[in-house]
């Protein structure tokens, strides 16, 4: 004879889920609520913490990122509250990588164009060549 209940069933999961800001380590992207653009960028900080800088930004320095200077440029404002963490990656020269690869995937994304420069040709051909299977499925 086997009892049905488990401790597993009876008990939730007893650790909470880190709420979505204050995670760190991520590949993440904020849209803009004017137009139909998204800025994708990484940290190691926590998310919270980077929202503040890039907030700060757009204010008093628009020359530091492109979504500051989207912002400044065009009067725009990010959707703060519609923030997605697209990957979480420990090691930086990973997330660098999936932040270029983000980048490179997205037509309609503010970030510079130099910010995938040092993505190779090869993974860049890749990354299209999924891009265009994607789409063509849709």
């Amino acid at each position: 004879m086997k009892s049905v209940l488990t401790i597993k069933s009876v008990h939730s999961n007893l650790k909470d889920k880190d709420p979505l800001i204050s995670q760190s380590d991520v590949v993440y992207s904020i849209p803009c609520l004017s137009c139909n653009k998204t800025y994708i960028g990484q940290t190691t900080r926590l998310l919270k913490d980077r929202i503040t800088s890039h907030k700060s930004d757009s204010r008093l320095h628009p020359e530091r990122c492109a979504l500051a200077d989207h912002v400044h440029r065009n009067q725009h404002h990010m959707n703060y509250e519609s923030i997605k963490i697209l990957t979480k990656e420990p090691h930086y020269s990973k997330r660098l990588f999936k932040e270029m690869a983000f980048i490179a995937q997205d037509n309609n994304c503010i970030n510079k164009k130099s910010d995938i420069s040092h993505l190779s040709e090869i993974y860049a051909y890749l990354l299209y060549l999924d891009k265009e299977s994607t789409s063509n499925i849709d």
